[in-house]
């Protein structure tokens, strides 16, 4: 079972622990968090309003200290709970921690980091027992474990992780963000945040949704900064499906840029205070404006010259050179690379031989798009560049770091705008990600002629419909002889945004590289790289076998997938994925299986057969009374569909008995569930579809929410009889 403790730990430590005797340095960490000037040691009551809870956060704390020396940069951080138990929930919970053992440092040039643990129980009497982590640590292939026996209600469990990560950078540096929410899923009596830096090291940070502010420490030392926020009686929250903390609860978020001469902040892609000292809180359009007009590149390399002339012997509108242009960078940077890529990996080939891929060279989404942007200001094709941070980062007035925001293009054509996203190995034109969609974002206007970026404007993303984020599933049923055994045949059709992540759970680069290759002329990795023909035999045959273990691999999981949705297994399953969907957003991406359901939603009733055939949509979502009783608001992906067609035919000598509770219909502004049964010329055809229509409902809404929701989990728990026929002699 995973502990609660566990993820604590390993999130904030990054997945690393080393575990250390009673070193010097763990000694002198342990006394400055738990020794005689730790003002929580006599932190041991709770609020009577929070006694009936699982547990009690008494104190959190979060530190973070950045110091240098010349080019020496010490990255000092630790994360303290001190947490009372209150129910053998609780106690489960934190019972067990588990530790890796060793982490590298991936910042400038590194050396080793180092993490120390402390673990302390507080008995209701007031006895402490400290765990001796080195020796009660067990090691279980790369990870170490702790079991915390003897645990009480009552007891405290107090426990930190203390990084030291030193490293040498000769320019700048920018730090991981931070974002923390300040509640918890258990109230907090009191957290706090502590912040130190020095000179060369420029902060950014704010609150956001009422959390307390920061505050600046006064210290006898010019080149120091020093900044707390704490806050108190923090009531419990709960984090349930279909919601965006960032957007509602109180949370800060910071992040440190490193630069160690003024000029060097300038070479880095950051948003980076104008002056030392100044804590910067917000970036203005006018921020993003000026980032943009200096980091994005131009340039005209080989591969637009090699597209532009292929295009010139084509007869093509605007919107079809842009499409043509966009699949071709695609190939070029990304796909034409796969084989190599699958190869190496499987150490068929060294890892280097030829080229690099637009995950190397373009990772960012400003450089990744770049190319496109040349073409179009080639063609004079005019095009604007999207600066959009994801809904569930928070709105774009809370938009900190460069890291929050992702760069696509719009491409206006035929009073229609083209969003153009990023290149990925199934990217399409007009399928940006949905956590884009429907959002405030910037519209970065271009000069066409000029090809510069010359002012900033608010944007609204394009929002999606339910039909266009859908998945249709159509299905035929039908009885074997025996009546023991049901035939199934199916195919499923997935658009939008069902389509774009089924793409990345289904697809192997052979159901995809073959039509790139085909469409772009170009050549196999073996055909095109390889030379002499031992070395061609050699890959070719044992590309082979890794493409057979692979196909088993993905079999097995298509047809777990398909297990899982039925809730069931199946027996005798294949599938063939007749179209990838990968060259236009309404193209779908199509599976069709066929399999065998056994021992799974027949019963024999005498002469008649009872058939469980709700289940045959699938599972839905089942509500228990705490999830109806929600009083969060309800944040959602994107609008998304779900239609099934079944069509079952009827054994020979049966009819069938109970359509009446097949046939539902609930539909409010939410969204909704209809189902439709009835029997034609032998077959019982039903149809059902559930929809959700909005990214956002208020909390008011959730119980119109919940007539659909429960409708159609209620139609899957529905039963037909098959009733066997009786024929009057004559």
């Amino acid at each position: 079972m995973i502990k609660k403790g566990i993820l604590l730990i390993v999130a904030f430590a990054f997945s690393s622990v080393f575990i250390f005797a009673q070193s010097k340095k763990e000694l002198e960490i342990k006394e400055s968090i738990w020794g005689e000037s730790d003002s929580q040691k006599g932190n041991i009551e709770i609020p009577e309003k929070w006694q009936n809870e699982s547990a009690v956060i008494l104190y959190k704390e979060y530190f973070y200290d950045y110091h240098k020396f010349a080019k020496n940069v010490t990255y000092q951080h630790f994360y303290r709970k001190r947490i009372k138990l209150l129910d053998k929930a609780a106690i489960e919970d934190y019972s067990e921690f588990t530790f890796t053992k060793k982490f590298a440092i991936k910042r400038g040039w590194a050396k080793k980091g180092k993490n120390y643990v402390g673990i302390k129980i507080i008995k209701p009497d007031g006895t402490e027992k400290e765990l001796e982590i080195d020796k009660e640590a067990v090691k279980t292939d790369d990870a170490y474990k702790i079991a915390i026996s003897g645990l009480e209600k009552g007891d405290i469990l107090d426990y930190y992780i203390y990084s030291v990560e030193p490293f040498r950078q000769s320019n700048g540096y920018t730090f991981e963000p931070v974002t923390k929410i300040i509640s918890d899923e258990y109230p907090i009596k009191k957290i706090a945040l502590n912040l130190y830096t020095e000179n060369d090291f420029y902060l950014k940070f704010n609150s956001y949704n009422g959390a307390p502010k920061l505050q600046e420490i006064e210290t006898d030392k010019g080149n120091e900064k020093k900044y707390f926020l704490e806050a108190e009686d923090i009531d419990k929250n709960e984090f349930p499906f279909w919601y965006y903390p960032l957007q509602e609860l109180p949370h800060y978020k910071f992040q440190i840029t490193f630069a160690r001469k003024g000029y060097h902040k300038n070479d880095i892609f950051e948003f980076i205070s104008p002056e030392q000292g100044v804590v910067k809180t917000i970036n203005t359009k006018e921020d993003v404006l000026d980032l943009y007009k200096v980091k994005w590149r131009y340039g005209i390399v080989r591969t637009i010259k090699e597209l532009e002339n292929s295009l010139k012997e084509k007869d093509l509108t605007t919107e079809e050179k842009v499409r043509e242009a966009y699949y071709y960078f695609r190939h070029y940077y990304l796909t034409q690379f796969v084989e190599r890529s699958v190869y190496a990996s499987a150490k068929i080939i060294p890892d280097m031989v030829y080229g690099s891929t637009a995950y190397d060279d373009y990772k960012f989404s400003m450089d990744n798009t770049n190319m496109m942007g040349i073409f179009l200001y080639r063609a004079k094709i005019p095009y604007s560049i999207i600066a959009a941070t994801p809904r569930s980062y928070g709105t774009m007035d809370n938009m900190l770091f460069k890291s929050d925001l992702t760069s696509f293009l719009a491409v206006p054509v035929d009073g229609k705008t083209l969003y153009l996203p990023p290149l990925g190995l199934h990217s399409n034109i007009g399928e940006i990600h949905y956590g884009f969609e429907n959002s405030d974002a910037y519209n970065l206007l271009v000069n066409i002629e000029k090809h510069k970026i010359q002012d900033i404007e608010p944007h609204k993303v394009t929002p999606s419909a339910s039909e266009d984020n859908g998945t249709v599933e159509i299905s035929t049923f039908s009885f074997n002889e025996d009546m023991d055994a049901i035939a199934v045949s199916k195919t499923t059709k997935h658009l939008g945004h069902s389509k774009t992540s089924t793409q990345d759970d289904l697809l192997m680069y052979y159901d995809f590289i073959s039509e790139d290759y085909k469409k772009f002329g170009n050549e196999t990795y073996v055909d095109k790289q390889v030379r002499k023909e031992k070395d061609k035999n050699r890959i070719t045959s044992e590309a082979a076998a890794l493409v057979k273990k692979i196909k088993e691999n993905q079999a097995e999981y298509i047809k777990k997938q398909t297990e899982d949705q039925y809730d069931f297994s199946v027996e005798d399953h294949e599938f063939t994925i007749s179209n990838t969907g990968r060259y236009g957003n309404k193209q779908p991406l199509i599976l069709e299986e066929k399999f065998k359901i056994t021992e799974h939603l027949i019963k024999k009733a005498g002469t008649n057969y009872l058939l469980e055939i709700g289940k045959l949509i699938g599972g839905q979502i089942s509500l228990d009374e705490d999830d109806k009783m929600r009083t969060n608001n309800i944040y959602m992906s994107y609008p998304r569909s779900f239609k099934n067609t079944l069509e079952f035919n009827i054994p020979a000598g049966y009819s069938v008995e109970g359509l009446d509770k097949l046939n539902t219909k609930i539909e409010n502004e939410t969204g909704g569930f209809v189902s439709t049964a009835e029997v034609v010329g032998g077959i019982l055809k039903i149809n059902t579809n559930k929809y959700y229509r909005n990214y956002y409902e208020p909390n008011a809404n959730w119980n119109k929410m919940v007539d659909f929701l429960e409708a159609s989990y209620q139609f899957t728990q529905e039963k037909i009889m098959l009733k066997k026929v009786t024929t009057t002699a004559k």
